[in-house]
This record gives C-alpha cells, sequence and structure tokens, in this order.
C-alpha cells in the first residue's frame, strides 16, 4: 500500500480593524518644577550645557538642612555622572553607540532640545509627584526613588524620553504640547527613546520604568481592543510601523526616524491650528501620495498577528513584520491575545464579534483540521476591514484582506 501525504492542519486568523477616526485629547497634568531648595551638586557635561543637579552625600536633608540621617535625595556622584552621559559625552560616536541622546537626536536631524534657557537643567531629586520622571519647560525631573540605584541602560533611556519632549517643545512650543495630546507627545517619545542605541533597541523587556518593550507589549495584548487613538504612550507601536513602513531612514537602530521628524516639522507648521489626525495624515502623503491611514492602519493590524510568522509566501510580506524583530537585531514583541480561539467544523456556531471602537482591532482563530473546512466572514452593520491569513505551520500561505 502506497502511503499517501498528509495533509497539514491550517488554521486560519481573523483580524478585525475598524478604521474610522475617532481622536481624544489629553487633559493636561500639572508639571512639577524644580525642587524648592538648593541641590549642592552639579555634574555637567563638555558639550550640550547640560547641568545634572544631585546630592551626593548619603546623609543629611538638603531640604531641611540636617546634617544627620539618611539623605532622601541622594544620588552618588557615579550614577549623577550616568545621566550626564545619556544625553552628552565625549566618547566616540557609532551608529548604535551615539555619545548621548542630544548628539543622538542632532545626527538624525531634528531641532536642538528647547529648554527655554541658557543651562538645561536635570534635577535627580526625592520628588514624589514627578510620575516616573517629567519634562517642565526649562527642565527635567528625576526622582531618586526610582532612578538612584536603577541599571545604567535604564536611566538612559527614560533621559531618551524626556529629552524628546524637549525637541517637540523646539517645534510646537511647551504651551501646545496637552492641546496636541498624548498620542504625538508621549507615543513619539516613547518610539524614540529606542531608536538612538542600539542595545535599547534589542533589549528584551525589562523592568524599567517607562520601558518601551513593556509598553507596547501591553498594547499587543490588551490596548488594541479599545481605540487606537487615545493610547497616548501605547500609540508608540503605530509610530514604530509607520516609521518602518514609510520612513526612509533604513539605518538600524533608527529607522524611519525621519517620518517622527517629518510629523513635528509639519506640527510646527500648522501653529495654533493643532489637528493630530490631519497632521499625521499630511505627513502620511509626504512619505507616500497613495497611502492612507486606514490602510496602513489595516495593514498594521495584520502584521501584528503575523510578526512572528515565515511571511515570505506573501509578495508583500515585508509589511506583515517587524524590523526590530529581524536578525541581527534580537528584540521580541509580545503576543496577541486572541478574542476567541477554536476548532472548526462544518458545525460550528457564527461567533459574534460586537461593538468594535473605531481604530481598533479583535483578533480571532480558527483551527481547521486535514480536511481543510474553510472559516469565513460575514459582516453585519458599519463598514469594516479584516484580514483572513492562512497558516500552515509557521507560515503563512495566504493572506486576503478587504473592506
Amino acid at each position: 500500500m502506497t502511503p499517501q501525504p498528509r495533509r497539514r492542519s491550517r488554521r486560519r486568523t481573523v483580524a478585525i480593524p475598524a478604521i474610522a477616526i475617532a481622536s481624544a485629547i489629553l487633559v493636561p497634568t500639572i508639571l512639577n518644577g524644580a525642587p524648592p531648595f538648593t541641590l549642592p551638586n552639579d555634574t555637567t557635561t563638555a558639550a550640550g550645557n547640560y547641568h545634572v543637579h544631585h546630592s551626593a552625600n548619603a546623609t543629611g536633608n538638603p531640604q531641611t538642612g540636617a546634617t544627620t540621617g539618611p539623605n532622601p535625595h541622594f544620588v552618588a556622584a557615579a550614577q549623577a555622572q550616568r545621566m550626564a552621559d545619556a544625553l552628552s559625552n565625549g566618547n566616540a560616536a557609532t551608529a548604535a553607540t551615539p555619545n548621548g541622546y542630544h548628539n543622538a537626536y542632532a545626527g538624525m536631524n531634528f531641532l536642538a532640545p528647547d529648554f527655554g534657557g541658557a543651562n538645561r537643567d536635570i534635577w535627580a531629586w526625592g520628588c514624589t509627584t514627578c510620575d516616573s520622571g517629567n519634562a517642565p519647560s526649562n527642565e527635567i525631573n528625576m526622582p531618586v526613588s526610582m532612578y538612584a540605584t536603577a541599571p545604567e541602560a535604564c536611566v538612559r533611556g527614560v533621559l531618551g524620553h524626556e529629552l524628546l519632549h524637549h525637541v517637540q517643545y523646539a517645534y510646537i512650543t511647551f504651551g501646545r504640547w496637552s492641546t496636541w495630546g498624548g498620542d504625538p507627545v508621549e507615543g513619539t517619545a516613547r518610539v524614540m527613546q529606542d531608536k538612538a542605541y542600539g542595545d535599547l533597541d534589542a533589549q528584551a523587556s525589562t523592568t524599567c520604568p517607562g520601558d518601551y518593550i513593556n509598553e507596547i507589549n501591553g498594547y499587543l495584548s490588551s490596548g488594541r481592543s479599545s481605540t487606537l487613538f487615545g493610547q497616548s504612550y501605547g500609540f508608540a507601536l503605530f509610530w514604530n510601523y509607520l516609521m518602518e513602513r514609510l520612513g526612509t531612514d533604513r539605518s538600524e537602530p533608527h529607522v524611519g526616524a525621519d517620518f517622527i521628524r517629518q510629523f513635528w516639522v509639519n506640527a510646527q507648521a500648522a501653529g495654533a491650528s493643532v489637528d493630530f489626525p490631519g497632521t499625521l495624515r499630511r505627513t502620511i502623503r509626504d512619505f507616500d501620495t497613495n497611502a492612507t491611514l486606514e490602510d496602513l492602519f489595516h495593514d498594521f493590524t495584520i502584521a501584528n498577528a503575523t510578526k512572528s510568522l515565515d511571511v515570505t509566501p506573501l509578495v508583500d510580506g515585508a509589511r506583515y513584520r517587524y524590523v526590530d524583530e529581524q536578525a541581527p537585531n534580537t528584540s521580541k514583541y509580545g503576543a496577541i491575545s486572541f478574542d476567541d480561539t477554536r476548532s472548526v467544523t462544518a458545525t460550528t456556531p457564527a461567533i459574534p464579534v460586537k461593538d468594535i471602537p473605531r481604530f481598533s482591532t479583535r483578533y480571532l482563530e480558527a483551527k481547521v483540521g486535514p480536511d481543510c473546512q474553510v472559516a469565513g466572514l460575514r459582516a453585519d452593520g458599519d463598514r469594516l476591514a479584516y484580514g483572513l491569513a492562512a497558516i500552515s505551520g509557521n507560515q503563512v500561505v495566504r493572506l486576503d484582506k478587504a473592506v
């Protein structure tokens, strides 16, 4: 008896994005300024005029004048130096190891960060209301409870995030950051902190406050079920997709940084006419006159489901994966969570998917047996986009998508 070839089981993953626009305005946060007392130590940079103000004595308290007891504002001189070096240092720079974020952003042709004065002050102190660091108009605050003993890479990434805010102020002024909202302001700061240093771009998830990988994994697992607009920090993954898809800068670790720069150039040109979705659309057209925000979001939702799979059988497979996850990079994004997953037979009832918010996604997984039953989609309601990926083993063998 001649053995018959065995059919491989297939599964079909359905990504259902709703692509109408919904935007949200960020409620402004009251930003805390410098401490209302003098910090005795000042670690400065040789270039860029950065001043890291701190208290290097472990005993006493510069806030109260006490000379005994533990100092709640203590930051060792070596750690303060690491903060300064994260911003600007005299080391020999390479493509993946710039000599500070100031120089890295300058190399990407961003405007110089605006601190509203001569000095660029960083205050490392026992601030209890500074979130995980913040960037008022003329300074950066780093709470010592989080960063006095934090790993160097963590401190570096957070300062890169806060410094990008001051770059934004050079384009839109500090007074307009709250009207632009968190999606562009926090989203681009979160993605750009990952685009200067190779070790941060390739890192696995960490416990550092404000880590990029943790941020986007949170979006992949749950945030995508609500509208993309209004995600604030979580918008970073879509920024990254736009950078990789449209940006002309193809050098790692800063692939697509020119897309972010052009967005802020357009935001600057908008002046008081703040329109985030409109400015985002304009920036997309600057790079591809045929691309639309809706189409890109549609592909983005599919890429999030197929990014860890072999998409080479697809003619346009590159748009359904991330550069960040390709060799020689070692960074791996988290998995999506399915809204429903089940084996499908001829008698399997329909799986209802209701009330999909605008610019959000639902993921369904239908496991199909060797008889190759077909999983399909029936829409009844508002305009909706879908992607149906046929997967065999670890390979996407076919992709059907439409609106």
